[in-house]
């Protein structure tokens, strides 16, 4: 006997008798338990905003919620998590490591990493923090750049304006004249 023989979608497979939807009782894929009685699960047909479970995708045909199968990368799921099975799978996080069990990197993108959301049981994309970003190095060689010519023309002046006396020393004209006399 299994959950489909149910009028109530959900079997006590130990007893194999049919009962209500619980914790160890579930539904049939498809349906959700709602108040101890399983229901269909009727979605919009989109799959980013449907009322499917993270790992389901709603099936256009039936307009019911199915299990995401054939996936080969972790975008080919809702849940951006590709199990070894090729299932679409839901992360779970282990202790105190946010990106739980996801893919440690977003394909193509290495400014990217995944962390299991909690709420949602799906891998969300998150920025690195790692080092800084590329307007932080350009405006760091910007300044260097300029505080580098900026020192450079100080210099330059010091020598010219040193440069056009004899003996290196500023003096006034007018007053040399007067002490020869």
């Amino acid at each position: 006997m299994t959950s489909v023989d149910c009028r109530s979608n959900a079997c006590d497979t130990t007893a194999e008798e049919c009962t209500i939807c619980d914790t160890t009782n579930t539904c049939t894929e498809g349906y959700k338990c709602n108040t101890n009685i399983c229901q269909a699960i009727e979605c919009s047909g989109e799959n980013d905003d449907s009322p499917c479970a993270i790992e389901d995708k709603c099936d256009a045909e039936t307009e019911q919620c199915v299990l995401q199968t054939g996936c080969t990368a972790s975008t080919d799921c809702r849940s951006n998590k590709c199990g070894t099975s090729g299932d679409c799978e839901e992360c779970t996080v282990d202790g105190d490591n946010a990106a739980g069990n996801c893919p440690p990197e977003v394909e193509g993108d290495d400014d990217q990493y995944y962390v299991c959301d909690t709420t949602t049981n799906g891998c969300v994309a998150t920025a690195s923090d790692d080092g800084l970003s590329g307007g932080a190095v350009a405006a760091i060689v910007i300044c260097s750049i300029l505080g580098v010519m900026g020192i450079t023309a100080l210099i330059w002046y010091c020598v010219k304006k040193d440069a056009g006396t004899p003996d290196g020393r500023a003096h006034d004209g007018h007053m040399s004249s007067s002490l020869i006399q």
